[in-house]
């Protein structure tokens, strides 16, 4: 009966000592040390260990214990302790006798016997962590613990697990707030020394926040504007209309500027306006809406702008007083066109010449053959009569061949007097083949797609020599390009009483930048050297000023397209 007094005042000694430091623990480490200490020094326990189950690795591992020379002992308890389940993890405490034999701890009991230890194992649970932790308590009394100790026990569990919880609740609160005082300092280090000016407001246009820029900005010092409406900040209209600006979008959620931005005016605190880049977000914090405007000054920028129209103004006055030199330069120009005209003759010339000489080739090679052939045939005397003869007519249609080259290439580039009814099929096909042999040299396939009346009137000697100009371009623009299958496609076909004759290649095209300069006299997207950049521009005097019609060029990435608008 002593014993059973003894123990069960411990035991509620213990719990009283536990109320009395109920808000004293600051953290983990120290409320486990502490409720061992006071388990063996008010509870009367021979020791006392905080305990936690490792799942991973099936084991019991020791976190604090007392007293200290107690711990060589729990190697022998941790090896006897059971596995805890959901039943023994429940707030009730486990109830076990420790045998002891020549001072070791060697089994497990449900009876007391002499010499035995009795021992609890008291859950401390938290509900919000996925945790096994147990206060283990051993007495060196082998009596079991009657049923007022178990409940004064449930007590003492009931009462840990709450501490226990209380404290990991309030470490995360305090993580919590860190991160949070951690974040704030550097919004605030932001705010502070942005460049741009940072005004907060509320929902009512109050003013909450005002950082260093804005009072640079505006004048204003922040307590200075604190609470007051931001229309403070905005001259007329803008002063005036605000608050309905603010009071439709709450109602509306139409947006004019919120996540949009847009350069409005604003007003300093001596009266100056100026124009400022505004730029203005919606945040929820705390289950209120704010208005965050960042706002940057664009004074130089205007005054650049104004100064640029002011300069232009001045450009249109000068330009007014030029009609007189105006009128010269067109007496000169008119002059200059007529140089460039002899150089575009030059240039076709010198085109002309390259075409011949791609058409005499391969008769040039046919022709050196037969005369080694002569060579070897005399050499060996295999030549005769006839075999003379027959290598004789043979070279000789070649030479024919290549005198007919040069008379088809100049009866060509021979002006027209005076305009005719032609076949644009033939100018077409004629043009093809003088540039045939070129185009094959360079492995460029030509396509051609005929269709509907074909019929024409003007110069088809002029307009051949624009086919073959715009068919040179191409061939050039396949060779810097280098398509996997180069080619030129020819379409002829009528639209609206109107002869289109289309030339389109895949060799790249041109960039739309220079679209509009690709007709004017020495612009040329060619390399340096690769050409004067006159044909396009004869070109189109001649199918617009001398035939009536039209050219133009377009560009889809894949290739250039010319189109030839005839009446």
């Amino acid at each position: 009966m002593s014993r059973e007094i003894h123990t069960t005042n411990g035991i509620s000694n213990y719990k009283t000592a536990l109320r009395q430091k109920w808000f004293s623990w600051k953290d983990v480490s120290s409320f486990f040390e502490q409720v061992c200490n006071l388990a063996v020094e008010r509870g009367g326990f021979f020791c006392a260990f905080i305990l936690e189950w490792e799942a991973g690795e099936g084991k019991w591992k020791k976190l604090v214990g007392a007293p200290r020379e107690s711990a060589d002992a729990l190697g022998d308890f941790l090896n006897l302790l059971p596995e805890p389940t959901k039943k023994n993890t429940s707030p009730e405490p486990k109830n076990l006798i420790l045998l002891q034999s020549s001072g070791k701890i060697v089994s497990l009991s449900k009876s007391a016997q002499k010499g035995a230890y009795s021992a609890m194992l008291v859950p401390i649970l938290n509900l919000e962590i996925e945790s096994k932790i147990f206060l283990f308590l051993v007495s060196d009394d082998g009596s079991e613990f009657n049923e007022i100790e178990n409940e004064l026990l449930a007590d003492v569990s009931y009462h840990l697990s709450y501490a226990y919880s209380h404290l990991i609740e309030q470490n995360r609160r305090l993580s919590a707030q860190k991160a949070m005082a951690t974040s704030e300092k550097k919004f605030l280090a932001i705010f502070e020394t942005v460049v741009d000016a940072i005004i907060l407001i509320t929902e009512r246009a109050e003013i909450i926040m005002f950082n260093p820029a804005a009072e640079k900005m505006f004048g204003f010092s922040s307590d200075e504007v604190t609470g007051k409406n931001v229309k403070v900040l905005m001259p007329d209209p803008f002063y005036s209309e605000h608050d309905s600006y603010i009071e439709r979008y709450i109602h509306t959620s139409e947006k004019r500027i919120i996540g949009i931005g847009r350069e409005v005016l604003a007003i300093k605190q001596d009266g100056t306006i100026f124009p400022i880049e505004l730029a203005v977000s919606e945040v929820h914090l705390d289950g209120h809406r704010y208005f965050v405007g960042v706002i940057r000054d664009i004074t130089r920028r205007k005054n650049a702008e104004d100064s640029l129209v002011a300069k232009n103004e001045e450009l249109e006055l000068l330009n007014k007083s030029l009609e007189a030199r105006i009128d010269r330069e067109m007496s000169l120009r008119r002059e200059r066109e007529r140089t460039l005209e002899a150089q575009s003759r030059m240039a076709a010339m010198g085109e002309m010449i390259g075409n011949i000489a791609h058409q005499w080739r391969q008769p040039l090679n046919a022709i050196s053959i037969l005369i080694q052939e002569m060579e070897f045939a005399y050499t060996e005397q295999e030549s005769n009569e006839k075999y003379i003869q027959d290598t004789t007519s043979r070279i000789l249609d070649l030479l024919q061949s290549m005198s007919q080259t040069i008379d088809d290439f100049r009866n060509f580039y021979k002006p027209n007097k005076e305009k005719e009814t032609f076949s644009l099929r033939n100018t077409v096909e004629k043009s093809l083949s003088l540039v045939a042999a070129s185009m094959k040299n360079q492995n460029i396939k030509i396509e051609t797609h005929f269709s509907g009346n074909d019929t024409a009137y003007g110069y088809p000697n002029e307009l051949a020599q624009v086919l073959l100009n715009i068919l040179s371009n191409a061939k050039d623009a396949l060779l810097q390009h280098k398509p996997e299958v180069p080619s030129i496609l020819v379409r002829i076909f009528s639209e609206e009483n109107r002869k289109i004759v289309v030339i389109k290649d895949n060799g790249g095209g041109f960039d739309s930048s220079v679209g509009d300069k690709i007709f004017l006299p020495y612009f040329s997207t060619k390399e340096q050297g690769a050409g004067v950049g006159l044909g396009l521009y004869m070109s189109k005097a001649i199918v617009e000023k001398n035939m009536g019609g039209k050219l133009t060029a377009s560009s889809d990435g894949v290739g250039a397209e010319f189109r030839i608008e005839l009446p």
